[in-house]
């Protein structure tokens, strides 16, 4: 059937549906043999992914819905995660719905394999169609092809829809985008309007990370209004109200009774949707009453005390939160462990540390950030309005990488649909019978600077992030250098320990995740800030010379060390006499009882003896 008859049959949207899922299976051809392979052999692994396994293993199991305290640790009271349901929920369901088909662990397959299949399709589809609306209608399917292809190779987000990948930065993206498709048929549609302002509530719901797009979003949306208040005016009230009745249902369904008066900052709870319903029942009033003014000043002067409301809100719910979400994190567990994680980092202090590295990594987003600029300038009218919202989020995301180098996930999907429209308008025209050389040119630099998997393939091996990998790496022993599962991440590797009795495992953070998702065991400390003091002092541990005395209080429990994890080499490099360099060197204290039989693995195990026997 010939592609315009397939057109008039299915329309624009459900070839952007079948386009999209035919990328995402080729995608998913192309990379998830070789992906699960990887994760097999334990060259790769998702701490985070790994992390949010334990919590649906909980669901799953019967832990209640309200109760994100992790039980299988050292602390007595347990630890409160604060990672969302609303990412929990959809896989431990998947699992729920397989498992009376298949075995438990082949349910856990598919569920590791659906979920971020699922997301992936969605993010081709979003992708393909905010490049579209902003191609403008003369160009409109000429950018498909265009998004799709970028997006591809958007390695920085593609990456996060990867087979197991199904911690919480896929679906962020997918809602962030979710969003940005949304902005053209916000003041035209009244479903449109009222899916966006639940959108606003769902993200922050889901992670606090999307709060500055949320923010970013809300700023535009409100400088629209105020600008064309004839044309977003008839749909602001909605929008502001969807927002309000959101903000509160998420509370409601993701807040256990124990904790509505709670501040968290790192998780949804009373600040934030407190701030959503004050700030979306003032908007929705701001919006009915003011949207007659003729002056803009006074349009815009009438959201001042919704925005002073907001942020009373928050002074009188939770006034630490103004410090950020990790506002809790001590100097101490800033510089022994935040500091060494390279994506929650500034890009500011990195880039000076590998600018070659860097500037590769935001090429596309600089190429990305130029042409959405260009855009913005030339439009005219509502074409206008939704470049300038991508321009807004473009910077948002830029700023947040000036916070943390994570937010080039987001930065690098905002990049995809400005890349297609410059491609797509560039493109040489064969039906006007010549093709200069300068635009075939133009087009081709334009093809290249968006394609972010090429830039990534030139940054040098010899750059100082892998200089800096190279000078903690400490020589390999006893034939490990060829252990398969070098960071002791795989079932297979904690078989032995598994087999222990239940007890207390002291490990560095990095092992504790592997140690609960595969192991009976309680663990000290795991690579999330939730355990603060706990990392400190694990680290403090495995770092001292002689901690025998912190030791005496843990007689009986066993202790875990990879000894071929970057983690280990890198404290290891900076403690030369401590506990770490010791394990590593073959030269366990006597008051560390080796119980390890397999010698062939990577992952040691001793069990803690009275120091001096």
């Amino acid at each position: 059937m010939p592609f315009a008859a397939i057109r008039a049959r299915i329309g624009p949207g459900g070839i952007i549906v079948l386009a999209s899922v035919l990328t995402a299976l080729l995608f998913a051809l192309a990379t998830y043999p070789g992906h699960w392979a990887k994760r097999k052999s334990g060259d790769y692994f998702d701490i985070d992914s790994m992390m949010r396994l334990v919590e649906v293993r909980d669901i799953v199991n019967g832990r209640g819905w309200y109760d994100p305290v992790l039980t299988q640790v050292m602390r007595p009271e347990g630890v409160a995660m604060h990672w969302s349901r609303l990412v929990d929920g959809p896989v431990a369901g998947l699992m729920a719905l397989f498992r009376p088909l298949a075995s438990a662990a082949t349910a856990e397959t598919i569920a590791l394999t659906l979920w971020p299949f699922g997301l992936m399709i969605a993010f081709f589809a979003l992708q393909a169609r905010i490049a579209m609306r902003l191609a403008g209608p003369k160009i409109t399917m000429a950018a498909l092809l265009p998004a799709l292809v970028i997006a591809a190779t958007a390695d920085w987000s593609t990456h996060h829809f990867l087979i197991g990948n199904i911690d919480h930065h896929g679906a962020m993206i997918v809602l962030v985008l979710a969003l940005l498709a949304l902005a053209p048929s916000l003041a035209a549609h009244r479903g449109a309007a009222i899916a966006a302002g639940v959108l606003v509530a769902m993200i922050p719901a889901v992670a606090i990370e999307g709060v500055p797009y949320a923010v970013a979003f809300l700023a535009w949306a409100v400088f629209a209004w105020v600008i064309y208040p004839a044309r977003f005016g008839q749909t602001a009230s909605l929008f502001y109200g969807a927002i309000a009745v959101a903000g509160t249902g998420f509370f409601a369904l993701l807040v256990g009774p124990e904790r509505y008066s709670l501040a968290q900052c790192d998780v949804y709870s009373l600040p934030y949707a407190a701030v959503l319903a004050g700030g979306g029942v003032g908007m929705v009033a701001v919006t009915r009453i003011a949207s007659g003014a003729k002056s803009m000043i006074v349009r815009l002067g009438a959201t001042i005390p919704v925005a002073a409301l907001a942020l009373g809100v928050m002074a009188l719910t939770g006034a630490e939160c103004f410090g950020g979400p990790y506002h809790m994190i001590s100097p101490d567990l800033q510089a022994i462990w935040l500091d060494r994680i390279v994506d929650a980092r500034s890009l500011g202090v990195l880039f000076f540390g590998a600018p070659m590295l860097y500037s590769l990594l935001l090429l596309a987003p600089l190429v990305a950030l130029g042409a959405t600029i260009w855009f913005t300038v030339t439009a005219t009218g509502d074409e206008r309005a939704n470049w300038w919202l991508v321009l807004v989020m473009l910077v948002a995301g830029l700023a947040t990488m000036f916070i943390q180098l994570r937010g080039l996930m987001f930065v690098a999907a905002f990049a995809v649909a400005p890349c297609a429209v410059l491609v797509t308008r560039l493109r040489p025209l064969p039906d006007t019978g010549r093709v200069s050389a300068g635009r075939y040119a133009a087009w081709m630099a334009a093809w290249l600077g968006s394609f972010a998997i090429l830039h990534y393939a030139f940054i040098p091996t010899n750059s100082s992030a892998g200089s800096m990998q190279q000078a903690v790496a400490a020589p390999t022993r006893d034939g490990l250098s060829a252990v398969v599962d070098t960071d002791c991440m795989l079932a297979a590797s904690h078989e032995e320990l598994a087999a222990l009795d239940p007890a207390v495992v002291l490990s560095m953070p990095g092992l504790g995740v592997p140690i609960l998702l595969h192991t009976p065991h309680r663990i000290w400390a795991a690579t999330f800030h939730r355990f603060g003091q706990d990392i400190v002092d694990s680290l403090a541990f495995f770092t001292a010379a002689d901690p025998r005395q912190a030791a005496a209080a843990h007689a009986g429990a066993y202790l875990a060390v990879c000894m071929t994890s970057r983690e280990s080499r890198v404290y290891s490099a900076s403690a030369q006499s401590g506990l770490i360099t010791q394990l590593m060197a073959g030269n366990p204290p006597s008051w560390l009882l080796p119980i390890s039989l397999q010698q062939n693995t990577a992952l040691r195990i001793y069990r803690i003896v009275a120091p001096g026997r």
